[in-house]
């Protein structure tokens, strides 16, 4: 499908449906529907996630396969919004639906008893929209089908223009049926679980029982319960599914809506539209535009000149912050990293970015301070203060095992090593013409680049491995190239051989330069980087040679799908490597995330997600490797 509008490049990122961070954290969205004293019913959602400027809303004529047209949201692209990654939507008929995460998997309630859906698991959320017009019929379609991946750690909200309201989830499912309104966040409705820990809940109880429902009761519903830290509402819509009026709100301004309807959509026939075009003049817009033509205390001037809501400033406020001083530590942000940390001060990684700013602007002490105080502040702080505090003072690590030299740039405030954790300080100090660090890593292998005034620059091109070894002798520079050329020789025979004979040749080949070159054995992770070639040249193969940078930029590769043979090969691989005995259960990352890397592309789901989640229980927090796992580890929870 055409992508119809450009999306921006300065697209901020996200953690796709952010959703289960650490364990878990879930994209928080607050749905809700009821029926107005006229008959009509009207629906609502807040979709809470880390900020996107990639948000889509993309519309389906009636065709002469389908009963109704209909458009749907999505993440990213368009091609999003026609498979299992809609996020919600509506049809001609006045049937809408859309989906909380639950932050938590649960068994399907009687799955050996549902089907596979014919059409594939893709052409689900699709069809319910192409073909039903009730909620009833929604709810058969799951006692019958069930998707052979995924749902079973989210729920659908369904409403119909007849006034039925329903929940579907791994747990069940119920009708509402002369109800005044259903409301759903993210505890799991059908297991008779309680909206206790969720704040939002109660507040829309007391609203919609106590006021009419209506357009202006579910504005007042979408901004009360809107979000404003690293979870963030980034749009609202509210549909009236009698009339099929429409109404978005973005960027956490409820005093502009862009108002249109489905008749309107559909009359334009086929086509996907950025919703932040909608909203040129947005504050958000304005303000990330004045960001990139004009640094961030001009920015943060023109915010505050505004004279913006509270809720809405707060918002805008956390967007700067999470997005771009916290995920692309981009420090140009530091005036909204201020304003955010006097609201909501206990931020580990903002207060150690708060520090990194005042050491590049010569306030040393300041930083120190700065750290120190956090401790004090939360003593239960993962906060390596005695070593932060020595990279204040402009040392390396004692014992260094890692150095990085970035040449040039002598006119820029501040350059990160990203790839490696944010808790050793990943910050660089200029010298002599050339930005330098020496760090005491943990074993393991890094995927690295920089970060120059908040520019990426290498974009994950260099790998860094750091071996746990009994003794460390010193090696010269001559036996250091030596092994280089030895190490690299073995993993292109080794990629020959797994492409021309399999995984099963591979192997034993490694094992026969194993024992006539022990140094290899030392060096299990070559095994990762073969399985890691593989992978590229079948996406190479694939995408018609299009570049392979799924390090620094997963999110392209969420919906990447291949059968091809090879794929197999490079999963025994990383089985192999999964099982060889390591002395710190970290040198298990690499495996973990290949393994669920591939077992996505091969369309298999639980085991992608398994993975993923074992990525995560043994990765540093705030390396690129547990980022990348995170992210596709929510995208699949998100997938229903």
């Amino acid at each position: 499908m055409k992508n119809i509008l450009k999306i921006r490049t300065y697209d901020f990122l996200i953690s796709l449906l952010l959703l289960l961070m650490g364990m878990p954290r879930v994209s928080a969205c607050t749905i809700f529907c009821g029926a107005d004293s006229k008959g009509h019913v009207w629906a609502a959602n807040n979709e809470d996630n880390a900020f996107t400027f990639s948000n889509y809303i993309n519309v389906f004529p009636k065709t002469a396969s389908t009963k109704h047209g209909y458009y749907t949201f999505s993440y990213f692209s368009p091609e999003n919004g026609t498979n299992w990654n809609i996020q919600g939507g509506m049809n001609e008929a006045g049937l809408f639906y859309d989906f909380n995460a639950l932050g938590k998997q649960y068994e399907v309630k009687d799955k050996e008893k549902k089907k596979n859906f014919p059409q594939g698991d893709q052409r689900i959320l699709p069809y319910l929209l192409e073909q039903f017009q009730t909620v009833q019929e929604v709810v058969d379609f799951f006692e019958k089908y069930w998707f052979q991946n995924g749902f079973n750690s989210a729920q659908m909200h369904v409403a119909d223009k007849f006034g039925n309201f329903g929940i579907i989830g791994p747990s069940g499912s119920r009708i509402l049926q002369g109800e005044k309104f259903q409301i759903s966040t993210n505890f799991n409705i059908c297991a008779e679980e309680t909206a206790e820990n969720c704040w939002r809940f109660p507040i829309l109880q007391e609203l919609l029982a106590s006021k009419p429902i209506g357009l202006e009761t579910f504005i007042e519903g979408c901004q009360r319960t809107a979000q404003t830290s690293d979870n963030i509402t980034i749009y609202s819509n509210i549909q009236n599914l009698n009339t099929g009026e429409i109404w978005l709100y973005y960027g956490l301004d409820y005093q502009n809506a862009y108002k249109t309807s489905i008749q309107e959509l559909l009359s334009k026939g086929r086509k996907s539209y950025l919703i932040k075009d909608f909203f040129e003049s947005s504050a958000i817009n304005m303000l990330y535009d004045t960001f990139l033509t004009s640094g961030g205390q001009r920015a943060h001037d023109q915010m505050v000149s505004l004279k913006l809501p509270p809720k809405q400033q707060e918002g805008i406020t956390a967007i700067f912050t999470h997005n771009l001083v916290s995920k692309e530590q981009n420090l140009n942000a530091f005036p909204f990293l201020e304003d955010y940390l006097k609201v909501d001060p206990n931020w580990r990684v903002l207060q150690m970015m708060k520090a990194i700013w005042y050491y590049h602007e010569g306030k040393a002490e300041s930083a120190i301070k700065t750290i120190i105080d956090y401790k004090k502040a939360v003593p239960e702080t993962g906060m390596d203060v005695e070593r932060l505090t020595n990279r204040f003072r402009g040392n390396f690590d004692d014992n260094p095992n890692a150095f990085f030299q970035l040449n040039g740039y002598q006119d820029c405030k501040y350059v990160f090593v990203k790839g490696i954790s944010r808790d050793v300080g990943n910050f660089l100090f200029k010298k002599d013409g050339k930005w330098v660090g020496g760090f005491r890593l943990d074993p393991g292998t890094y995927t690295y680049s920089y970060i120059v005034d908040g520019t990426e620059i290498g974009q994950g091109r260099d790998t860094l491995h750091i071996m746990e070894k009994k003794s460390t002798p010193i090696q010269t520079a001559q036996e250091k190239s030596k092994n280089h050329r030895e190490k690299e020789a073995a993993k292109k025979l080794l990629i020959e051989t797994l492409w021309t004979h399999g995984a099963d040749s591979a192997i034993k080949k490694y094992r026969t330069l194993e024992n006539e070159n022990p140094e290899i054995g030392a060096y299990p992770f070559i095994l990762w980087e073969v399985v890691a070639a593989t992978v590229k040249h079948i996406w190479t193969e694939d995408s018609k040679g299009k570049p392979f940078d799924y390090w620094a930029r997963p999110e392209n590769y969420f919906t990447w799908k291949s059968d091809h043979p090879k794929l197999e090969e490079a999963l025994k691989m990383a089985t192999f490597l999964e099982n060889l005995p390591k002395e710190n259960p970290k040198q298990q990352i690499g495996a973990y995330e290949m393994k669920g890397f591939v077992y996505n592309v091969l369309g298999q789901s639980e085991k992608a997600s398994i993975y993923f989640q074992k990525t995560l229980e043994v990765s540093p927090k705030n390396v690129d490797n547990y980022y990348r796992a995170e992210m596709f580890h929510d995208y699949l929870q998100t997938k229903k």
